[in-house]
């Protein structure tokens, strides 16, 4: 009981902030009762408090002697926040490990400029080579990326902090490798070439279960980042007409459409892709939905008519008919147009075949 209330003593002298006093008591009992546990424990704490305001302080003799103090102490393991606290402290009071938490103090307050010049400078460094340092440095690195997008400072301030990332050998697949992708589905959306390589350095294989997922944001339903990259890239790939990615991306457009039955644009591209890869009668079957859905819309019984053009020439000129009549702009009509032109001089009536071509060639 004795030695109870004691421990007790150490740390009431603590909580009223006469840390001398508890220093000087847990030092005393400590060393007459060093098995005593909670003596332990009082004078533990007490070292941390000391090793703390040295380390905030910058005072590294004071540093040293408080850690050399604390790792000579037999924490009991049960007492996980009190053991973590000294790791904790410990790491921190290394002047090795001193840059590090200043990079990551930075890095919190938003100075994440400050806090990769640190990042940068440790990257060589052995003792930095864990989880821990490559994580922090990859989270900075993508709260840089995300601050430069919204200023349309333009991809080329962003890129050289994208490929920094990939120097990294973080943790794949997890959230911060995801987010990673929404950048570059972001900077990358319009260029085919450019979505394909990133994306192969990021890796097909590093999705998690939750990237399947659609999710909520302010109120509204999100697309899963696959069904976002997917439908990213298949419209980047048909803008630009690389026959050898529309092959490639079929194993992927395949799985999209099976889980996001509800994706109207993920069957459009597969339609499309079809009929450039000369498959125009499977196409037929995907663009129907789409057909049920946008029937108002001239683009889509546009690419009907070309989808049937090859087959049922009949068919076609009624599709091409269609489209002309959906309110549209005349320069999205180009193409419609000629094609529909084509298909009526082939059935005999020329004059209405010149004036839908007269009518392209004018506005192109």
């Amino acid at each position: 009981m004795f030695k109870m209330g004691r421990a007790k003593e150490i740390f009431r002298l603590r909580k009223e902030g006469r840390t001398r006093e508890a220093l000087e008591l847990a030092s005393v009992l400590h060393t007459c009762y060093p098995g005593d546990q909670w003596i332990t424990k009082g004078l533990a704490w007490v070292l941390c408090d000391r090793l703390k305001a040295a380390v905030e302080a910058g005072e590294q003799e004071k540093v040293s002697q408080w850690a050399e103090y604390l790792t000579k102490l037999d924490i009991p393991d049960h007492d996980e926040i009190l053991s973590k606290t000294v790791s904790r402290l410990l790491e921190k009071g290394n002047p090795e490990k001193r840059s590090f938490f200043k990079a990551l103090d930075y890095d919190f307050h938003g100075d994440h400029q400050k806090a990769l010049e640190i990042f940068r400078s440790l990257k060589e460094l052995d003792y930095v080579k864990d989880a821990k340092y490559y994580e922090a440095y990859g989270w900075c690195l993508y709260k840089q990326m995300k601050n430069l997008m919204p200023r349309n400072s333009g991809n080329e301030n962003i890129i050289p902090l994208l490929e920094e990332y990939f120097t990294l050998n973080g943790p794949k697949p997890s959230l911060l490798h995801s987010l990673v992708l929404h950048v570059i589905i972001h900077l990358f959306r319009g260029n085919a070439t450019d979505l394909y390589h990133w994306f192969n350095r990021w890796g097909p294989s590093g999705f998690r279960e939750e990237d399947y997922l659609g999710y909520e944001k302010e109120g509204e339903l999100m697309p899963a980042l696959f069904e976002k990259l997917v439908q990213t890239l298949g419209k980047a790939i048909l803008n630009g007409g690389d026959r050898d990615l529309v092959s490639w991306i079929q194993p992927f457009l395949d799985e999209a459409l099976s889980r996001y039955g509800k994706n109207i644009w993920l069957f459009y591209y597969k339609a499309r892709m079809l009929l450039e890869t000369g498959h125009a009668k499977e196409a037929e079957d995907f663009i129907i939905p789409v057909v049920r859905q946008k029937k108002s819309e001239f683009w889509v019984w546009a690419l009907l008519g070309d989808i049937y053009s090859g087959r049922n020439k009949e068919w076609a000129i009624s599709c091409y008919g269609m489209a002309l009549l959906c309110p549209s702009e005349e320069k999205y009509l180009i193409n419609t147009r000629y094609s529909f032109g084509k298909l009526l001089h082939q059935a005999g009536f020329d004059q209405e075949a010149r004036t839908e071509i007269d009518l392209s060639l004018k506005v192109r």
